[in-house]
């Protein structure tokens, strides 16, 4: 039998990926599944996108071994899957980019709000945190979308409910409703009262007052005694000076005698002689608030007079009420009115 006799000889495939990509197919639409970026003269060419797709194609052509093994692949392969990752980046990217800057463009018309502003940075801005912020800042009274107006209501003794919609007047005397104008007519809504409540007998019937506070700091005992020694000394000499033909000693002599019996002592500060005035405020109020009490027959015993005297805090809701009603006595108005709310509220408890 016959040896056969083999010729192998090399042969190229017919599609093989070439070296390097060339620029006329780089730049033809038909290599590319959209050809965004490739088209000269359009709107999205781009030559970074083409050199980039030349050296996309040296890139496959080594990774792949084309030096060695042939790569059964097209230019416009290489090219169609370059474009396909440039534009998942770009996606990518531009989503980030739009939620980052979406705040900034709500409220904004569809469609022409952003006209004109492709490939351009965006220019940050505190619009949307500034509306966001605003019923916050309205609360705390710094800022908000609202108009903050001042007013008063003139009270009336004997009268506790008033209509702020017809009664409330600024400086001028205007209803501040109807000086609104019609848009903005709404419901007004009471941001701060300026009410201060009464310091008298407040030490006794609110033991967590500030009054009390300044009490445990200052010592009215000391400052009592520094007033009499004043007040003793001062109209000594002036009994003195009425009567100094009376006397043999002279003027300096007296005086120096004075000065030894009673020397000078320190002259209270203001804010101690006021507070000596409050106690004395505090006394006459609780006094006629006794006397109330016992008018209306709240007080049965001795005892409960003591009760008042040693533990005010047992009468604070029968005294806030009472300073409510203006603090009536029997001659008033809404004397009747403060018996009939005390009992009321003693039954119902």
């Amino acid at each position: 039998m016959p040896v056969t006799t083999l010729t192998p000889a090399s042969t190229l495939s017919i599609t093989s990926l070439p070296v390097t990509g060339t620029i006329s197919k780089a730049e033809s639409t038909d290599s590319y599944p959209f050809g965004i970026y490739a088209t000269p003269g359009a709107d999205f060419y781009d030559s970074n996108f083409v050199s980039g797709a030349l050296d996309q194609v040296a890139y496959t052509y080594k990774k792949l071994g084309g030096d060695v093994l042939d790569v059964e692949l097209t230019e416009e392969n290489v090219y169609s899957a370059y474009e396909e990752a440039v534009l998942e980046y770009s996606s990518i990217l531009n989503q980030y980019q739009a939620k980052s800057q979406m705040v900034n463009y709500l409220g904004f018309p569809t469609g022409s709000a952003l006209s004109g502003s492709e490939n351009k940075y965006p220019r940050e801005n505190l619009e949307y945190l500034s509306r966001f912020a605003e019923p916050y800042a309205m609360e705390a009274g710094i800022g908000g979308s609202y108009n903050f107006t001042s007013g008063s209501i003139s009270l009336e003794k004997g009268r506790q409910d008033y209509d702020i919609y017809t009664e409330l007047k600024d400086a001028d005397g205007n209803v501040i409703f109807d000086t609104q104008s019609e848009g903005s007519k709404s419901k007004m809504k009471i941001m701060e009262v300026f009410h201060f409540s009464p310091q008298a007998a407040y030490r006794f019937f609110d033991t967590t007052s500030a009054i009390n506070y300044l009490n445990n700091e200052f010592s009215f005992d000391e400052v009592l005694f520094n007033m009499i020694k004043n007040a003793i000394k001062a109209a000594s000499i002036e009994m003195y000076q009425d009567t100094q033909e009376m006397f043999e000693e002279s003027q300096e002599l007296m005086e120096a005698q004075l000065e030894e019996i009673i020397q000078d002592v320190e002259e209270p500060k203001t804010l101690t002689i006021e507070r000596m005035q409050e106690m004395v405020d505090d006394y006459k109020e609780m006094g006629t608030f006794a006397e109330v009490m016992d008018n209306i027959g709240y007080f049965k015993t001795p005892q409960d007079v003591v009760t008042l005297l040693t533990s005010p805090n047992k009468y604070r809701r029968q005294y806030m009420l009472w300073v409510e009603l203006g603090r009536p006595t029997i001659n008033d108005k809404m004397y009747e009115k403060f018996g009939q709310a005390v009992w009321s509220r003693e039954t119902l408890e």
